[in-house]
């Protein structure tokens, strides 16, 4: 499913950019599940980006579907890290 997106939501600044035809607008393909829902796409999305940016959603932040509309709202993404231990011989 492809799925249309940014990373934030403001109204004036949304005004103006539309105004201007600059107005960012991010598209990913991922894979849905029938029962997945909003925060669920939301996720898969961050996931995908960050795959291909590690810089992207590193510390969460907020992402606004935009389309597909049963999915359309505006997320807070978190992230939560596993440590990862390494050893090695004295």
């Amino acid at each position: 499913m492809n799925v249309v997106w940014r990373e934030w939501f403001n109204e004036a600044a949304i005004k103006q950019m539309t105004e201007m035809g600059t107005l960012p607008r991010n598209e990913t393909e991922v894979s849905v599940g029938s029962h997945d829902n909003g925060e669920d796409v939301a996720a898969l999305v961050a996931e995908d980006v960050a795959k291909e940016d590690s810089e992207a959603f590193r510390d969460g932040g907020t992402i606004v579907i935009l389309e597909p509309e049963d999915f359309a709202g505006e997320y807070d993404i978190e992230v939560e890290y596993t440590p990862t231990y390494f050893a090695r011989e004295r």
